[in-house]
């Protein structure tokens, strides 16, 4: 496999099914948000997924650690994650199942065929648009600047069947202007769970479930906490880690 990797390039293991993932360490390492949005979405046998803003695949590859039965699309803008995504699929004997498409993920749905997937997930860029100093591939991965939530509602209510779900994670503070785009477009909401660094914190982050062409109707999930201690995983947390395949 080291024969595969380009200059710059390293190997994570994500201790599940003997699955690894082609990363560039320059570029960003897949987070802590990817691993809790793994465990939220409760991928089923069969599910045909798509993973809009996929970067180099980790999301998805975590889902086809998770539930090889599944199928999964991965739609990314820029061609060199594409290139690391499909490289992993392809190492991990899951190239048949694996769609990589480099478009914009406002045209996937154009691409992909509209109401086709039973689940769409995204791990977006959500931080608002600034003038900081910085690389072009780091600010597509942190800031909208090349979507935002209604774009991502669009694209995700075009992709997913009647009563498909769309999930997703977000910052705590911005819930409300999601919820509002997924409305928009048929999306409602019916999961949230909020997550905390520690005990007696306010969350920062929100775990987000709709599902398309439902009736009102919201569960709001006992919020997450990640530590009991600096370094110290909470047991949930740390079952969470062990079930993703990552190490607790």
């Amino acid at each position: 496999m080291e024969k595969c990797l380009l200059p710059g390039e390293r190997l994570c293991d994500l201790e599940r099914r003997g699955f690894k993932l082609i990363q560039m360490p320059k570029d960003g390492c897949f987070s802590q948000d990817t691993v809790l949005l793994a465990d939220f979405t409760g991928v089923k046998p069969g599910d045909m997924v798509c993973d809009l803003g996929a970067g180099d695949g980790a999301l998805g590859m975590l889902l086809m650690a998770r539930e090889p039965s599944i199928t999964c699309a991965m739609v990314e803008i820029r061609a060199d994650l594409c290139g690391r995504a499909e490289r992993s699929a392809a190492f991990n004997g899951v190239a048949a199942s694996v769609h990589v498409c480099c478009v914009d993920l406002k045209e996937a749905p154009d691409s992909l065929g509209k109401g086709g997937f039973d689940l769409v997930v995204s791990n977006p860029p959500y931080h608002q648009v600034t003038r900081d100093a910085m690389a072009e591939g780091a600010r597509l991965a942190r800031q909208q600047a090349a979507c935002d939530f209604p774009a991502l509602a669009r694209s995700a209510a075009a992709l997913l069947r009647h009563r498909g779900r769309f999930c997703l994670v977000i910052p705590a503070a911005r819930v409300l202007e999601a919820a509002e785009a997924l409305r928009a477009q048929r999306l409602e909401p019916k999961r949230l769970r909020f997550a905390a660094s520690f005990h007696g914190r306010e969350p920062y982050l929100c775990l987000m479930e709709a599902r398309k062409g439902v009736k009102a109707g919201l569960q709001v999930m006992p919020q997450l906490v990640q530590f009991d201690s600096p370094g110290q995983r909470t047991r949930e947390m740390a079952q969470i880690y062990q079930e993703s395949g990552e190490m607790a």
